[in-house]
């Protein structure tokens, strides 16, 4: 994996400023669990985290064509709606219209 990958998470912004961090940790977490190529990748060279803000429904049409290393997160107390996304890799073009958290 090359240094211009990066972790990019996408989170509902309807939700709690609070609750937004917690689901964004939960998909990064589930993403490196998942992917532990991750894992190495991201302690072997400088690495960066970019956090989007999305709808509901923005984040269930990206979460479903995200490739992988991916990684989705359902929130038990919010009936398992997805909550949260992960991706690691190179930016893709679908995050450019994107709002940044």
């Amino acid at each position: 994996m090359t240094p211009e990958n990066k972790v990019y998470v996408l989170v509902r912004k309807d939700m709690a400023k609070s609750q937004r961090s917690v689901q964004a940790i939960h998909a990064a977490l589930g993403l490196t669990t998942r992917h532990p190529e991750v894992t190495n990748a991201w302690s072997d060279a400088p690495s960066s985290v970019i956090v989007y803000g999305v709808t509901g429904a923005q984040l269930k049409r990206i979460a479903q064509e995200l490739p992988a290393p991916s990684a989705q997160f359902r929130e038990p107390e919010w009936n398992m709606a997805l909550t949260a996304a992960a991706y690691y890799g190179k930016k893709l073009a679908v995050f450019e219209d994107l709002d940044l958290l």
